[in-house]
């Protein structure tokens, strides 16, 4: 892709990816992460968030029985992509930092 993302075009996005994520915007938090890899094939933050968002998506789709157990499955996954993404913003944040040193 010709977009060159800066630092805080990444952490912006990443910081878009929880909000997401917080509003069970499930699909478009994955078109975030997605927007994130098209930029960084090897943002390790970035892959790891969109194989358990697959994995989360494919999970719901399940014609099984909504129960409280998949519900509660589903918001401890939300959380922890949730801390994934502080990690990749904290992480971009230091570069950053690094960078301007």
């Amino acid at each position: 892709m010709n977009n060159q993302f800066s630092f805080p075009d990444l952490i912006s996005l990443f910081q878009s990816v929880e909000e997401h994520l917080h509003h069970h915007n499930l699909e478009v938090a994955l078109s975030r992460v997605r927007t994130i890899l098209a930029y960084d094939r090897n943002n390790y933050y970035a892959l790891a968030i969109e194989r358990r968002l697959m994995r989360l998506l494919d999970f719901q789709q399940t014609p099984s029985d909504i129960s409280y157990s998949t519900k509660y499955y589903s918001a401890i996954v939300i959380v922890a992509l949730e801390n994934v993404c502080q990690m990749a913003v904290r992480f971009q944040m230091n570069l950053q930092a690094e960078a301007s040193s």
